[in-house]
Order: C-alpha cells, then sequence, then structure tokens
C-alpha cells in the first residue's frame, strides 16, 4: 500500500526554503528527473529516473549506490516495495523489473504478463497484492498480482479510459487508478474486489478541458486528493488555471476545486501530510503549501517539476528531481520565497500561424521521452493524432493538413512524460 508521496522536482537554486524542506548533499543527480521513489523506513530507499538507473541508500538519503542501469536508456517511471527484499520498477517501454534480494539484483518478467502492455506509469500494493496501471499515453490497462507478482490478470480499461498514470491501493480490496476519460478530462476509476471489476468515480462537471488525472494521494482513510495536469495553452483561455479533486468520503465520490494562484503550474505532484496540510507543484517552479485542506494555497519555496510526495508518516518523508529532498517537521521560517523563471525542457512552436490549408509543428526535445503529438478543437475534444513514439532530444518538426477542416481556432498538444504544452493553431480562409 502506498504509505509516501514523492516530489519531483528541477535543481533550481532556492531563494528561501521553509526549514522542514531540505536538499541532501550526497544524492544523486541525473539529466531529465528521478520520477519515483519509495522508502520501506527511514533509511532504506530506491529512487529510479528516465535514464533507467535505480539508485538505492541505506543511510537516511545521505549515500546512494547505483544498483541498475539499462544500457538503451529505458525511462523507468514507477518502483514499489513489498517488503524489504521484493520490489518491482516500470518502465514506459513495458518492461516489469523485478528484485528479490533487495535490489541487488534486477530481472526483467513482463514475459509472465498474459498481454503485452504499452508502458507502466503507476504501481502500489497493499500485502502481497499488486497492481501496475499505465500508460499516459494510451492503451489504457490494469495488471493485477495477488501472489507478490508469480502470476498476473490483465483488466483492459479503455471502455471508460483513454489513458492511465497512477495507482493506489486504499485497503485490501479497495484500489484507485487515474487518468484521462474520452471527453479528455481527468478520470478517477474504482475498485472494490482488489481491481477485477472497476467504476468511475470522478465528477462529470469539472469544467476542466484538457485534463489527466495525474497522482493521487490518501492522508486518512476518509480523505484522498487527486492532482489534474491541464494542458498549458498560453494563448487560449483552456490552461490558464490549475484544479484538483479532493474527496471526504473514502473515495466514493470526488468534487473538483480551484488552486487559487492565478495560474496554470502544470500540476503533477500531490501530498498531504495530514487531511489539512499538503503541498502541490508542477513542472512550473514553485511548491505551494495548504493548510487548510486544499482551501488557501501559499507559495512556499522554489522548487519545480513536482511529481511525487512520499511520506513514510505525517512529520518525515522524502522527495525527488534530478536530486533527492528529506522533509522534517520543523519551525517554517517565513521569509517570502523569489519565484525563479520558469524551465520548459521541451518547447512547441507553430507555423505559419494563422494558416490556410498546412502548418508545420516543431518541436524541440531536450532529452529523449515518450511524446504524443495531436490536434484538439477550442473545446478540448480530440480531432486528430499527429505523432506518437519514442523521439530522440532535438528539434522534429511534423506537418498538419487544414484542407478539410473548418475555420476557427485548434490547440496543438504535446504530451510528454516531464510536462505538457499547447499551442492555439487558426484556421483562415484560403
Amino acid at each position: 500500500m502506498k504509505i509516501v508521496l514523492v516530489v519531483i522536482l528541477l535543481g533550481y537554486s532556492l531563494v528561501s526554503q521553509s526549514q522542514e524542506w531540505k536538499t541532501l548533499p550526497n544524492s544523486p543527480t541525473v539529466e531529465g528527473r528521478f520520477d519515483d521513489i519509495y522508502f520501506i523506513n527511514d533509511s532504506t530507499g530506491w529512487a529510479v529516473n528516465g535514464l533507467g538507473e535505480i539508485y538505492k541508500t541505506n543511510a537516511p538519503g545521505q549515500q546512494w549506490s547505483l544498483q541498475f542501469s539499462n544500457a538503451r536508456l529505458k525511462y523507468i517511471r514507477s518502483i514499489e516495495f513489498i517488503d524489504d527484499t521484493t520490489g518491482f520498477a516500470g518502465s514506459l517501454d513495458s518492461a516489469l523489473y523485478k528484485t528479490t534480494n533487495a535490489g541487488k539484483t534486477w530481472n526483467r518478467v513482463d514475459k509472465d504478463f498474459p498481454v503485452p502492455v504499452p508502458g507502466i506509469c503507476g504501481i502500489s500494493h497493499f500485502g502481497d497484492a499488486v497492481i501496475l496501471t499505465g500508460a499516459f499515453f494510451g492503451s489504457p490497462f490494469v495488471m493485477n498480482s495477488s501472489d507478490r507478482g508469480k502470476t498476473w490478470s490483465y483488466v483492459d480499461m479503455s471502455n471508460n479510459s483513454i489513458a492511465l498514470v497512477d495507482a493506489w491501493y486504499k485497503s485490501k480490496d479497495t484500489v484507485f487508478v487515474s487518468g484521462k476519460n474520452h471527453s479528455n478530462q481527468c478520470l478517477i476509476m474504482r475498485s472494490v474486489d482488489a481491481g477485477k471489476t472497476w467504476s468511475a468515480v470522478s465528477p462529470s462537471d469539472q469544467n476542466v478541458p484538457l485534463g489527466f488525472g495525474w497522482k493521487l494521494h490518501f492522508p486518512t482513510p476518509s480523505v484522498g486528493y487527486l492532482a489534474i495536469e491541464e494542458v498549458d495553452v498560453t494563448d487560449s483561455p483552456i490552461g490558464t488555471k490549475t484544479h484538483i479533486l479532493k474527496s471526504t468520503d473514502g473515495g466514493r465520490s470526488w468534487s473538483p476545486h480551484e488552486v487559487k494562484i492565478g495560474k496554470n503550474i502544470d500540476l503533477q505532484g500531490i501530498g498531504f501530510s495530514d487531511a489539512n496540510r499538503g503541498w502541490i507543484g508542477g513542472w512550473s517552479t514553485g511548491m505551494y503549501e495548504t493548510n487548510d485542506g486544499g482551501g488557501t494555497w501559499k507559495l512556499i519555496n522554489n522548487f519545480a517539476n513536482l511529481n511525487r510526495f512520499f511520506f513514510l508518516r505525517g512529520n518525515f518523508g522524502y522527495a525527488v528531481g534530478n536530486i533527492v529532498l528529506q522533509f522534517r517537521k520543523a519551525v517554517i521560517t517565513g521569509v517570502e520565497p523569489q519565484v525563479l523563471a520558469s524551465h520548459d525542457i521541451h518547447s512547441l512552436e507553430i507555423y505559419p500561424n494563422p494558416a490556410t490549408t498546412k502548418s508545420m509543428v516543431r518541436v524541440s526535445l531536450g532529452i529523449r521521452t515518450m511524446m504524443v503529438l495531436s490536434l484538439y478543437d477550442a473545446m478540448g475534444r480530440t480531432v486528430k493524432e499527429i505523432y506518437k513514439g519514442y523521439t530522440d532530444e532535438g528539434v522534429h518538426e511534423f506537418p498538419v493538413d487544414l484542407e478539410n477542416f473548418t475555420n476557427g481556432d485548434y490547440i496543438i498538444v504535446l504530451l510528454t512524460n516531464e510536462h505538457f504544452l499547447g499551442r492555439k493553431l487558426v484556421k483562415v480562409k484560403n
């Protein structure tokens, strides 16, 4: 069962910071980021990154050793341990790695799946039961095991979703997954039979076009939160706000809440130390804190690229990005942070724009990544998928044929594991 949350960030220098969050000076670093982290006690934990690496620490996060490195640089996206020896690491290239000796060796075990999967974004467990889900780029599925990963059963989730990201085992029988539904809004699915059957529990009146249910967290049995990653369309009304979903009845129902900070932070990470105190952050610069269950939020530091918080208990936890953070509850300094400029590792341009019959999309990738490039109408409905696949670092161009489209506004959206980008494309008369 997930008892922790993780934070992912870029390596920004800190102007001022709560004394509760501190960088670990001997942490490993990586180009891109560490995507996930899992600790089985205060000192023993693992972190995985986009270069296909798994690091382990046995000294409260102070010293780390590289346990596994994939020479093909496949993106390891998630990690989970069910005890002090047995753990799983999921990759965006469909691979599942398993260890039974605390990470000394990792073996690929997805050959045991009943069907191949596109990529593993989320892993969670309760006791010997393990659930896998994915992928953010399509072909949504759930893979269940009740025997520590010896055998697996597959559930096709495409009837309700077009993409899945995260999983959270709440109890022996109750488990949640998050992602995106067929209306391109964020989705939460709930199972009360350990992942065999599922029903949608997210609200239908979210009013968040192009929203993705990204990270789940239940700080208490009753209270749960979901981060909604919204496409950042800087030249359109879509994508100018930040939202979360909240449940107060154990996940049976959820309600949308605007995070009133006046902008879209490309929200990914969300974590609470108790029912009321929590943190959010995205690819944008800045970690925001609430002390009233999400009613109000305040900028507390300049960390960026926050993806998952991992708390062992309310007063102690860890966080990862391109470096590892540690949380210890303490007195807050009270110094106001100054927001640094955000760092977009990828960029998206459209030319000509406006366009008559043809346009070109230029994508610049800062690192090799899985990307999906799509065209949506002004209401956030999918028009066509332009490209999907692993793509190397550098500049790539994609033509868009507008010949048979009606005049008006469209949105080009770039989805990657790192962050989402969107730009308005205007079709005009010839």
